[in-house]
């Protein structure tokens, strides 16, 4: 079945990210960092299907001459930037459809870079891989890149929009960043589901959280290649057990909550004299609670997506408080600089 995902990543200095690093890790080549005088070489990774820059449909054509050199570009994005915690460019990383053939995915790739590429005046290196070694063959995936600035004639011009902060966006009128990408998530999932039907396939994606389907399903924790490849190979592992655990407490908390918020409206309908005076008090409490949870969704509404974002992450925190406070923490390994995210995308 095909699955929804749409994962954004900043390339930042501040995180010891370089564009040009990123740019020659998606795209399997050899490019020279002339900021850091450094070689990084990823020709001997394999898994490149399909690689190209994609400039917006209005750019100079003097463009084309050093803005579909990924060295020039990538080179080009990291002198545009003075400061030693700059932004130099976006990723933007998104699975394929196995269900479509290899042109049919390029043509969904290819139509959203391009689609990022118009939107924001940037350039857009296109990368489709194919799933690492070990992993999943149905994880067709695709990495966008592009930049923060505009492409002009002789360079780079402005900072986009996307790149600014939500209080300059606010004074231009604009939605917050986080609503812009938003509106992206929900681009892709209709790009997708219309490249489905025109081939003719019984399949959709739905680009909204469990929670705003109203649904108390609890999303799968992403286990990453290396730990999936284990797991595959039937090796349990202490992390793996981990991450099961979390997921079962996590599904466990939001059943219990639907179950309790079910209760609370039977009783509330009506119940036997007996019963009532018996559970009068607990019934009284609970319509409270109800009344006090929909008087907090009702407010949520008519928050910003910022936010109700914000609210969201201090449930989350506190949950997971209470969770780690009942166990010892497992320390998690640590991460290479050059991770794939898409190699992470579950099946």
């Amino acid at each position: 079945m095909a699955i929804m995902g749409f994962t954004v990543k900043n390339i930042s200095r501040a995180r010891g990210s370089s564009a040009v690093a990123s740019a020659a890790y998606i795209g399997r080549t050899k490019l020279r960092d002339e900021r850091l005088h450094r070689s990084f070489d990823h020709t001997a990774r394999g898994g490149l299907e399909h690689s190209e820059i994609l400039l917006p449909e209005k750019a100079p054509s003097a463009a084309d001459a050093w803005a579909r050199d990924r060295a020039k570009l990538w080179n080009a994005a990291e002198k545009a930037e003075a400061r030693p915690n700059a932004r130099v460019a976006r990723e933007y990383v998104v699975p394929l459809p196995h269900e479509l053939t290899a042109e049919q995915r390029l043509e969904l790739a290819r139509g959203f870079a391009q689609s990022v590429a118009d939107r924001y005046g940037v350039a857009a290196d296109l990368a489709i891989h194919t799933a690492p070694p070990g992993g999943d063959a149905r994880n067709h995936h695709a990495h966008v890149l592009t930049t923060t600035r505009v492409i002009e004639a002789e360079g780079l011009g402005r900072k986009t929009n996307l790149a600014l902060n939500d209080t300059m966006r606010r004074e231009r009128g604009l939605r917050s960043g986080s609503e812009e990408i938003r509106q992206l998530r929900i681009g892709w999932a209709a790009r997708v589901n219309e490249h489905l039907r025109d081939a003719g396939l019984d399949l959709s994606v739905d680009p909204r959280s469990y929670w705003e389907r109203g649904s108390t399903q609890v999303p799968q924790q992403h286990f990453g290649p290396r730990l999936m490849a284990l797991e595959r190979a039937g090796i349990a592992t202490e992390a793996g057990a981990r991450l099961r655990e979390e997921h079962a407490a996590r599904t466990q908390m939001m059943q219990e909550f639907a179950a309790a918020t079910a209760a609370t409206w039977q009783h509330a309908a009506g119940a036997t004299p007996e019963v009532a005076a018996q559970e009068k008090p607990a019934a009284e409490a609970g319509r409270a609670r109800s009344q006090t949870a929909a008087k907090a969704t009702s407010l949520e509404e008519t928050l910003s997506i910022d936010e109700r974002q914000r609210r969201a992450a201090e449930r989350w925190l506190a949950y997971r408080q209470e969770l780690e406070a009942g166990r010892q923490a497992t320390p998690r390994a640590a991460r290479t600089k050059d991770h794939d995210h898409g190699a992470d995308l579950e099946l």
